[in-house]
């Protein structure tokens, strides 16, 4: 990779690290808000509680924009094709370059994209959901969603409780999958200080 071009990648991952940070910290906001408020205070209070949903999934669009820097979307086989063999290894290097000049490790919370994919393809799931607890003339008897609070304190099964998020410790889950955005948004903050950096060599 080129000098020129990689100063191009650093400057998008600079823009999506602060765009992600921002989203954070509206998460926070959004959620300082809402203990003022009460349920019985009407739109206020819904909209309130639906935006800490809405940064959330904000945050983790813009943390997956940076994923995708570093892990492109690429086939494991190599393709065949001359043009694309081309296009496939350049984007392949890429970010095998990108990740060696950031020293980011196969363990790094933004290597998995799973939780932005629940919430963007959430149609989907649901799709699996139902069809996984469908039974013909029989309805499932609850299902939990958009819970704000300790998975501790909400009933029923695991696997029914889809989008649950417990703003003290920062973790999301869903139907059981655990995931803590704490963690996530520290990386984030490491790949920010690390492109300001290198964007001002």
């Amino acid at each position: 990779m080129s000098p020129f071009e990689e100063s191009f990648y650093i400057c998008e991952l600079e823009l999506q690290s602060e765009l992600a940070k921002g989203e954070y910290r509206a998460i926070g906001r959004m959620l300082s808000m809402l203990r003022t408020l009460r349920p019985d205070d009407g739109p206020q209070y819904k909209w309130t509680f639906n935006d800490v949903f809405g940064r959330v999934h904000s945050f983790l669009t813009h943390a997956s924009n940076i994923s995708k820097m570093f892990w492109p979307m690429v086939s494991s086989d190599a393709p065949k094709k001359p043009q694309k063999l081309a296009i496939w290894q350049r984007t392949t290097n890429r970010g095998q370059h990108l990740r060696s000049l950031y020293n980011i490790e196969a363990t790094s919370p933004l290597a998995s994209r799973d939780l932005r994919n629940h919430l963007e393809h959430f149609d989907e799931r649901l799709d699996a959901f139902f069809a996984e607890i469908s039974t013909p003339g029989v309805s499932p008897v609850i299902i939990g969603d958009m819970n704000l609070g300790p998975m501790s304190a909400y009933s029923g099964p695991t696997e029914f409780k889809l989008r649950n998020f417990d703003p003290d410790i920062q973790d999301f889950h869903f139907r059981g999958e655990l995931f803590n955005l704490r963690v996530i948004a520290d990386e984030v903050r490491k790949v920010h200080q690390q492109s300001w950096t290198l964007n001002r060599k």
